[in-house]
């Protein structure tokens, strides 16, 4: 059973997705059924994926997802990066920072 999102998650994740925009195309919780997860969002520059990003909440982003996330990486020969950020510090600001604070993972 799939838990429900938090309004103060969704919120975020929208937010966040509305600031990446304006560089990347952006997909919100694009499914890769194939291996198993769906990022928040996803981002994207001519076609190749560029990174995914994790907006935490009340969980943490699980070792299973990284895990597949590493796998999905591994079988396409890619390097991407997984940035996860807080819920709380992309609400808490006033404008678009100049840079996103967030924990940087290579995959």
């Amino acid at each position: 059973m799939k838990s429900k999102e938090s309004y103060k998650h969704k919120s975020a994740k929208q937010v966040l997705a509305n600031w990446l925009s304006k560089f990347f195309k952006v997909e919100i919780e694009r499914e890769f059924k194939d291996y198993g997860f769906r990022p928040d969002i996803t981002i994207s520059t001519n076609g190749q994926i560029q990174a995914f990003y994790e907006v935490v909440h009340k969980s943490d982003i699980s070792g299973k997802t990284i895990g597949r996330m590493q796998y999905f990486c591994y079988v396409n020969n890619i390097e991407l990066l997984l940035h996860i950020v807080d819920a709380e510090y992309i609400l808490c600001q006033c404008d678009q920072p100049e840079s996103i604070f967030s924990l940087k993972c290579e995959l």
